[in-house]
């Protein structure tokens, strides 16, 4: 599986970073409105923990992609996936084999959004809007079986919504039905 794929151990270990383009949060909501991030568990990457004006990107330790051959991850801002992106990099050669955006993201509130009650959260994703909150995505990696790959998630982009959030990266499903039905990942090479 991916090494701390989850950032579950509060750091960024198993993750090398350049640039000051975020860090590990715990937070839950963002804005006076108290939007959900819609993270899994305790703690995920924030591009908010760093400069948005930044670039740079994030790497992950080698993974082995198993007979399943599935990855799930979260995605939350890159608006302009000709800038923000995951990339899955072979090891050993560094090619780039896949490339995925967040084409769920939308950042038109169509509706006004109140802070709630105390303890409460308004979860964007209801309505159908993506800005900081976090789509859950799965990647067929069939291509990939047997093969040890990377992820890298890259910021190139300087403003608009140009910085990602990300979590929960897993790869070692034992079987088909232990993979959940997210919205397939479109590889866009």
């Amino acid at each position: 599986d991916v090494v701390n794929g989850s950032f579950e151990k509060g750091s960024l270990e198993g993750w090398t970073k350049e640039g000051n383009i975020g860090d590990v949060s715990w937070e839950t909501v963002y804005w006076n409105e108290q939007y959900s991030y819609e993270k899994e568990g305790s703690y995920f990457f924030s591009g908010w923990r760093g400069n948005e004006s930044d670039t740079g990107s994030l790497l992950s330790s080698p993974f082995l992609v198993n007979e399943t051959a599935k990855l799930t991850f979260r995605l939350g801002g890159m608006k302009n996936s000709g800038v923000t992106y995951l990339s899955l990099i072979e090891e050993g050669t560094g090619n780039e084999v896949a490339r995925y955006g967040n084409p769920a993201f939308h950042d038109t509130l169509r509706f006004s959004y109140f802070a709630p009650e105390f303890g409460k959260h308004n979860i964007l994703s209801q309505d159908g809007v993506y800005m900081a909150n976090m789509k859950p995505y799965v990647a067929d990696l069939t291509p990939f079986k047997g093969k040890t790959l990377r992820i890298r998630l890259v910021d190139n982009a300087s403003s608009d919504w140009g910085l990602f959030f990300a979590d929960d990266f897993h790869c070692a499903y034992a079987s088909e039905e232990e993979v959940p039905s997210y919205e397939p990942a479109v590889n866009l090479l």
